[in-house]
């Protein structure tokens, strides 16, 4: 390869290398970003995982509420049922005075115990005394079962409006956990075609600093080439100079002899040809 050759192909090494420089820089600067992407798809995943693992714990929450009011539910209703099926046994009861029937029955202990009465007047007195306890017990238990049931019909009203509430939330826990599982699998998957990327860039960044490498040891062995013949050539001239430069003072030593031979006048740089030539310049 000629010199011109040679400088020339290292011209187009070194404008290579320059290319590849910036090529690495860009490809550089983009794995940052992509790798900063990452870091930011890892963070929103995270609190996507958090929040779907506090919604999970709602909604286990609000199963067990859910279930825990339905069996609530369901025994207040029993109970309601039972107290009503007695009560409707118990409706006359409901009718009768109670409170003048306590009256009454105080009034006849009163007789009972203040009175002179005959056998037959006790003995009807004590049986009319235990019908009408009878009736007040009954009577009693007729309005506590009334009581009874308006409790349980209020306790199922409010034990269904909460139930009704559980249920709205529950739906409303479930949608969330969906949005936020949709947000998952969208992040998830946003991250494997980042994490590709970024692969594929790591790939092209080996193979390219390797190339950088392998032009950069090019470079070097053809620069050192250059050198030696550059510096080879250098000693060529010096030398060729050196030889030239000997052969024109022995030409002008010939001249000075030749001179001094026909008896002609010569010169002191003539004399210092001829007498001193190591000191000839």
């Amino acid at each position: 390869m000629e010199e011109s050759d040679e400088r020339k192909k290292l011209a187009q090494l070194y404008e290579q290398r320059r290319g590849l420089v910036e090529q690495l820089k860009k490809l550089r600067a983009r794995k940052e970003e992509l790798v900063a992407e990452l870091d930011d798809l890892a963070g929103k995943l995270q609190g996507e995982r958090e929040e779907y693992k506090s919604l999970r714990e709602r909604l286990r929450l609000l199963n067990e509420s859910r279930r825990k009011l339905a069996d609530e539910i369901k025994d207040s209703k029993k109970r309601f049922k039972d107290a009503a099926a007695q009560l409707s046994n118990m409706k006359p009861a409901l009718r009768m005075h109670g409170e003048d029937m306590e009256r009454e029955l105080k009034e006849l202990e009163w007789k009972m115990q203040t009175q002179t009465l005959t056998r037959d007047e006790e003995k009807k007195l004590l049986a009319r005394m235990r019908d009408m306890a009878s009736m007040i017990s009954t009577w009693k238990r007729a309005y506590e079962l009334r009581d009874q049931a308006s409790k349980l019909d209020r306790e199922l009203d409010e034990k269904a409006a909460t139930l009704f509430d559980v249920k709205a939330d529950r739906q409303e826990a479930i949608k969330q956990i969906e949005e936020r599982r949709a947000k998952m699998d969208e992040y998830t998957k946003a991250g494997k075609q980042v994490y590709t990327e970024v692969e594929s860039l790591v790939q092209d960044i080996y193979e390219l600093e390797n190339k950088f490498r392998e032009i950069t040891k090019e470079i070097e062995q053809l620069k050192s080439k250059v050198e030696t013949e550059e510096r080879i050539k250098r000693q060529e001239r010096r030398e060729a100079h050196l030889a030239a430069s000997k052969e024109a003072i022995q030409r002008a030593r010939e001249q000075a002899l030749e001179k001094m031979r026909r008896g002609e006048s010569i010169s002191f740089y003539d004399l210092k040809l001829l007498y001193d030539e190591d000191n000839v310049k």
